[in-house]
């Protein structure tokens, strides 16, 4: 036995701790320096190592040959003094006994008819080969569940024991460990002559040449389905030695029915288990593939059924992410209606402050338009009215005019000054000044044209005859326009006789005329005629200025 922290081949290998049993030779893990990895090696022993060395190095040299993925890989193999060492990969996982033993309760069927089908496959492979590999060592032991449902087959579990079978403690360990999962003709050799011909004498000729042949995939399938048994029930099968015992007492067979230690097992996977388990290697199944094939239907349900699962379990997903995305839609929405909400309020607000501050009072320089009112007045100011006149109120005009023709300028000089201080103290519109300007012109020109009138009807009045003894209607109320339309000047003279013929003249023109104007009145009781007015040009007026 080797010890921890003990180096093999020159230091290669250093052993870090014993698994296993030792009923075919103890297993350890161990540290590979050159590869830097862990592994597992197996070691072998036998009485007389001369007899079964060759023997041992031939089954090691095949097992070095496996290549299977449910399979550890083989590194190599080695020999220090009287023992055969196999070296193995290190299956990174729990056997399937330490997980059995802690959950405390069988596997699930769709999981164990999983690793069955693993395990069909890797056997058929092991006796696919030439000459055909036989493995006698399935046990819940040396299956290593991996990862995502894989298991893996321990290869070194595949060599035979090539030791005494006499020694007690080898007797006990293969019993407790061994045993149940061996089928009737491994054993065989392991019994004493007598207790062989007592069995043999219950079998027929034919049952009993099979039973003393050698081995075949029988007893790989008998392993196999103790094993199954085992997993899915969680009791440990009565072994092979045993049944065969309380048969020959004449009872039944001690074996239960796996349906009735566990009801979520079929009943045609539990006749599937039975036929497995059959003492008589001819009642079994004859190879791995008969037992794939006779299997392959509830493997095919399973298969469905876990597709369902898988894919209700996938709806159920895409309902819980579409339910989450919904969730999360509807959060963001919300969280967006009390961002909205918040900033119309704060905009309330704000709009709220804002009117309940004043407002700055903003001075602009603003063109002021005159109002109508204003302009009224302006156009009172320029406006002169028009009524129809005689020829005598034409020449009282003219000559009032001559006579205020000065002071009319200086009024219109003055107002122009004033205009003009406004418009710079109020800012007037500019447009005003060439309006005003306009009017000046016309008032101008509309004196000197008066003036030229009033020349020509004062040289045809005095060719006229003059009509004195024309009675002349008074106006018992006169206009107060006519009125301020007369010159002062002729209200204080007296009419001479040229005035009175050409009042007569006018009077018998307008008889029609009820109502006589001013100048024809003060015409009628001027007793001396009005003094001629000096001619004022516009250099005098230029000059007087």
């Amino acid at each position: 036995m080797l010890t921890v922290n003990q180096e093999l081949q020159g230091g290669r290998y250093r052993i870090l701790n014993q698994f296993g049993s030792e009923d075919l030779g103890a297993s350890y893990q161990a540290f590979d320096n050159v590869l830097q990895t862990k592994v597992i090696i197996k070691e072998t022993f036998a009485d007389n190592p001369g007899l079964y060395k060759n023997t041992i190095t031939r089954q090691m040299e095949s097992l070095s040959s496996i290549k299977h993925e449910s399979f550890t890989q083989v590194h190599g193999y080695f020999s220090e003094v009287d023992r055969q060492y196999l070296v193995t990969e290190s299956a990174e996982g729990k056997s399937l006994k330490d997980l059995l033993e802690k959950n405390q309760k069988p596997f699930l069927l769709s999981d164990v008819l999983f690793w069955v089908e693993q395990a069909l496959n890797a056997l058929n492979y092991l006796h696919s080969k030439i000459p055909p590999i036989i493995h006698c060592g399935i046990t819940p032991n040396n299956l290593i569940l991996v990862e995502n449902k894989k298991i893996k087959l321990l290869t070194s579990a595949i060599i035979k024991d090539f030791g005494s079978k006499s020694s007690e403690k080898q007797k006990d360990q293969f019993s407790e460990l061994k045993l149940p999962y061996l089928s009737l003709e491994l054993l065989w050799e392991t019994l004493d002559p007598a207790s062989q011909k007592v069995i043999l004498n219950s079998y027929s000729v034919e049952s009993a040449e099979i039973l003393e042949s050698s081995v075949d995939e029988r007893s790989s399938v008998y392993a196999l389905g103790a094993t199954v048994y085992h997993l899915i029930t969680g009791k440990v099968p009565v072994n092979a030695l045993e049944r065969s015992i309380e048969i020959l007492d004449g009872k039944d067979d001690p074996l239960v029915d796996p349906s009735n230690l566990n009801s979520q097992i079929p009943r045609n996977f539990s006749a599937f288990l039975l036929k497995s388990l059959e003492l008589k290697r001819e009642n079994r199944f004859a190879s791995i593939s008969e037992m794939r094939v006779s299997l392959q239907p509830m493997l095919d349900l399973i298969r469905k059924i876990e597709d369902e699962k898988q894919r209700e379990a996938n709806n159920q997903a895409v309902r819980e992410a579409a339910l989450r995305e919904v969730e999360l839609a509807r959060q963001a929405l919300k969280k967006q209606r009390e961002e909205e909400a918040l900033k119309k309020a704060q905009a309330e607000q704000a709009a709220l402050q804002a009117k309940m501050q004043p407002k700055p009072q903003i001075v602009e320089s603003v063109p002021v338009v005159p109002t109508p009112a204003q302009n009224e007045v302006v156009l009172e100011k320029e406006s002169v009215e028009v009524k129809p006149v005689t020829t005598s109120q034409v020449v009282a005009t003219a000559q009032t005019f001559t006579e205020e023709l000065p002071q009319t300028f200086s009024a219109a000089e003055d107002d122009l000054e004033v205009f003009s201080t406004a418009l710079t103290e109020r800012k007037k519109p500019f447009w005003l000044i060439p309006v005003f300007c306009t009017v000046l012109v016309l008032l101008v020109g509309g004196f000197f044209g008066m003036k030229f009138l009033n020349s020509s009807d004062a040289d045809a009045n005095v060719q006229k005859p003059a009509e004195q003894n024309n009675p002349v209607k008074r106006e018992e109320n006169p206009p107060a326009a006519d009125t301020q339309l007369t010159s002062p000047t002729v209200s204080q003279e007296q009419p001479n006789a040229e005035t009175q013929q050409t009042a007569e003249s006018a009077a018998k023109n307008n008889k029609k005329s009820t109502v006589p104007t001013s100048v024809e009145k003060k015409a009628t009781t001027a007793k001396t005629p009005a003094p001629k007015k000096k001619e004022v040009s516009v250099d005098d007026i230029i000059n007087d200025n």
